[in-house]
């Protein structure tokens, strides 16, 4: 897998999965929300954008799985390919509004956090080289555009935090452009190879 291939092909299917206007839901109140894949959460933006993934490359990612668990741990990483595997990706979203416009206020701490109980994107970088759950590792971060809140400088943070813990690859990125839900319209999709400092 070439790493800068799968950020292009991840912003594809997940600007495909937008197009067929999904409509998440809360767990909470069961509120309904505005059509597209900004509001839903992670997990479920991830396996949308994955099944569209496969709809438009055939074959390339057959052997892509989500959810599969770190050997010996019930924590479960985002994406591993092949098996045994030979990718293990992990994502995070950069979301800093609501669906309704307001700020989220927790976006900073799943991107920046560095404590491993945070689950950040961060903890993730250390986390994927101490389990040896493959032989490659990636992190990618897909975000939705904030005027206050820029994704060039977003980026540019994680870096500076993530080597803290992890040695990163060249960034890779790819736009998210024309889509449906009027505060999450466009963004983009980053990706960064992640092994041992």
């Amino acid at each position: 897998m070439e790493l800068d291939s799968f950020v292009r092909h991840f912003a594809s299917g997940m600007a495909k999965a937008d197009s067929l206007r999904p409509q998440a839901k809360s767990s909470r109140s069961g509120r309904t929300y505005g059509p597209g894949i900004g509001p839903f959460a992670e997990d479920r933006a991830v396996e949308l954008t994955v099944a569209q993934m496969r709809a438009l490359f055939p074959v390339v990612y057959d052997d892509l799985r989500c959810q599969v668990a770190y050997p010996g741990s019930r924590q479960k990483c985002d994406l591993v390919f092949a098996d045994p595997p030979t990718w293990a990706v992990e994502v995070k979203m950069a979301r800093f509004r609501r669906d309704n416009g307001k700020p989220d206020d927790t976006a900073t701490k799943d991107l920046f956090s560095p404590f491993e109980c945070d689950h950040s994107a961060v903890s993730d970088c250390a986390k994927l080289v101490a389990s040896r759950i493959a032989p490659n590792c990636a992190v990618v971060i897909y975000g939705f555009d904030d005027p206050l809140r820029p994704l060039d400088l977003m980026a540019d943070a994680f870096e500076a935090l993530a080597q803290t813990r992890a040695r990163l690859g060249s960034r890779c990125s790819a736009p998210l452009t024309e889509l449906v839900h009027p505060v999450f319209r466009s963004g983009r999709v980053f990706a960064w190879r992640v092994s041992p400092r």
